[in-house]
Order: structure tokens, then C-alpha cells, then sequence
């Protein structure tokens, strides 16, 4: 008798460990990500992926944890995007710029003036059928699309003074991929693709005379200390995809894969709300520094340069269609 009740404690001691060893209660084992970041981090969309992490270990009870690598410490501008659909990261910032040689139209909601607001940003980020069409445009790539935030203005730093569209003719104008590309060029810019890594020395030497690009950007890489003229046409809005890797999202229950797609929706949420007061503030660090701002008043005649030209595009680019079209209807239900 005592015999067996030894023998039975021991194997509710055992079953005890093993149920403990698996999880308190049995709950499912922690999966870690890795998300590749290829800002800086010190970079306001790098404190959106924190956020964005924070929220997904809380939107699935703590099963999913994301650590996010800032400073392209697993892949930068021009290896991210083969890193995600290779699945030599699990997660990872891309932005839709560097989708383009790939996808051509994919940055359709970067193009000139089609976003002008934040509030117009926060409804586009957040509609369904915009995300439902990125979702469906980059499956066929390997890759899951969690969420695009918008991350701030595209802006022009320059060595020299850019007040009218005309200034910009035969300056050299540094730019990462994409469309823009081509409307830089419909400016009369002289465009030099160049990363943000190779960019500081660029404007040193004078091989640019300036760059489109964000505030954000110029801040946290202290591009301010080599050109001093920051102007505020408000070319486009950029939009930072985050995308998981169709191995690893595979591996997620429906349960956490809902969970990550919610703490997606509350990231934008919560970097929208803050994201005026942010370029406001950032604005008067560069004028603590010597930078001239020029606040670009009257946006018409900049349309007026590029509008041909955002036309012949969208006729060429099935995609750039079906994105335009689907941000004109928002516009119109306002």
C-alpha cells in the first residue's frame, strides 16, 4: 500500500514538471521574431516598431515576442527586401520604394501629392480594402504584409535654397528607388541613388547638392551638419510596410496571427496621434542647428509639374491603378 502510493505521487510530481516545463499550465511555448530595421535607433519609425512589438507580445498574451535590430544590423536598404522573401529574417521594414524593381506601382501612395493630410494618412492606413490590396499584391513574394504606418513627409534637404520647382533644375538631387525618381527628374533635378549610409559623405564632398528624404532621417543621421537648407514641399507621404515571412507566419496559430494583425492596427493608432507634435519638435532641432526652413506655402505649381507624368504612370501600372483608385474613393466619401 504505501508502495503504491509512492509510486503515485511520484508520477503526479513528474506529470507536474512536465506540464511546467512546457508552459505554466500548459500554455503554448514563447516563438521569437527577429524584425530587420533599417533606420537608425534613434529614428522616430524605429520607436513605431518598438510600439509595434510591445503590442504584439500584448495582443497574444505574451506567445509572440519581436525584438526589433535597428541599423541594419540584418539587412539594410538593398538586401532587405531578397532577406524577407528569402526568409533570412523573420521580419522586417521595407519600404514600399524598394518593392518597385519588383512590383511597379507598389509606391503609388508615395507618388506627388496624392496624400495631404495626416488625417487622410490615418484613414488610408487603416482601410480595409487598402490593406486587403497590399495583402494580395505582395503574397505572390514570399512574404505576409502586416501593416504600412505612415511615417512622415518626404521633404527636400539641400546645400542651396529650394524655394520654386525651378530651383531644383540641374541640382544633384539623392534619391533611394523608386517612382519619385522620376518625378525628381520631371523637376529638372539630376538624380544620384544613393543609401543612407553613403549619403553624409555625399553632401560633405558636394557629389549631391541634396536629398529627399524625411525629417526624421535628417535628425537621427545628422545629415543637418553638412547641408543647411531643409524645405517643406511635402512631396509624399512614406509609407513603412511591416512584413513577416510566409515560413514564419506559418508557424503562428490563427489565434496569434490575429493578434499580430491587431497590434499592427493599434501601432498606426498610436503613431499618427503623435506624429504632428513630432515634426514639430523636429523642426525646431533643425533650426537650433543652423538649418533654414522653407515652408512651402502654395503646393500648385509643384502638382502642376508632375501631373502629366503621375498620369502616364498610373495608365502603365496595373497596381499604381488599383491603389490610386482606391484612396480617390476614400477621398470622395469624406
Amino acid at each position: 500500500m504505501v508502495l503504491r502510493t509512492a509510486q503515485r505521487l511520484v508520477a503526479l510530481f513528474l506529470g507536474g514538471t512536465l506540464v511546467f516545463a512546457g508552459g505554466a499550465y500548459g500554455a503554448a511555448p514563447t516563438i521569437n521574431l527577429r524584425l530587420a530595421d533599417v533606420l537608425s535607433a534613434g529614428d522616430a519609425g524605429t520607436a513605431t516598431l518598438n510600439d509595434f512589438a510591445r503590442l504584439v507580445a500584448q495582443d497574444t498574451n505574451g506567445e509572440v515576442q519581436v525584438t526589433v535590430y535597428p541599423n541594419s544590423q540584418l539587412a539594410n536598404e538593398t538586401t532587405i527586401v531578397p532577406a524577407l522573401r528569402s526568409g533570412t529574417v523573420d521580419m522586417g521594414l521595407a519600404s514600399v520604394e524598394f518593392w518597385t524593381n519588383l512590383i511597379p506601382g507598389a509606391d503609388a501612395l508615395e507618388w506627388p501629392y496624392v496624400v495631404t493630410s495626416w488625417q487622410q494618412a490615418a484613414v488610408i492606413a487603416t482601410n480595409d480594402a487598402i490593406n486587403s490590396a497590399y495583402g494580395q499584391i505582395f503574397s505572390q513574394y514570399n512574404v505576409v504584409f502586416i501593416a504600412a504606418f505612415p511615417y512622415t513627409w518626404k521633404q527636400l534637404l539641400s546645400t542651396k535654397p529650394v524655394n520654386t520647382p525651378e530651383d531644383l533644375k540641374g541640382l544633384k538631387i539623392r534619391n533611394a528607388a523608386g517612382a519619385s525618381t522620376d518625378f525628381l527628374k520631371t523637376y529638372g533635378a539630376n538624380v544620384v541613388l544613393l543609401t543612407n549610409t553613403e549619403l553624409y559623405q555625399a553632401l560633405l564632398t558636394h557629389t549631391v547638392d541634396g536629398a529627399n528624404l524625411s525629417i526624421s532621417q535628417t535628425i537621427s543621421l545628422k545629415f543637418y551638419e553638412v547641408a543647411k537648407y531643409f524645405t517643406l514641399y511635402q512631396q509624399s507621404m512614406i509609407w513603412l510596410p511591416i512584413f513577416i515571412s510566409q515560413d514564419q507566419w506559418g508557424k503562428l496559430s490563427k489565434a496569434q496571427q490575429d493578434g499580430m494583425m491587431q497590434a499592427g492596427r493599434e501601432m498606426i493608432r498610436d503613431q499618427v496621434a503623435t506624429a504632428v507634435k513630432s515634426e514639430a519638435d523636429q523642426q525646431q532641432v533643425l533650426a537650433s542647428n543652423g538649418v533654414h526652413i522653407i515652408a512651402i506655402k502654395d503646393f500648385a505649381p509643384w502638382k502642376k509639374v508632375v501631373a502629366a507624368e503621375m498620369t502616364k504612370k498610373e495608365a502603365e501600372d496595373p497596381v499604381a491603378h488599383r491603389l490610386l483608385t482606391l484612396a480617390r474613393q476614400l477621398n470622395a466619401t469624406k
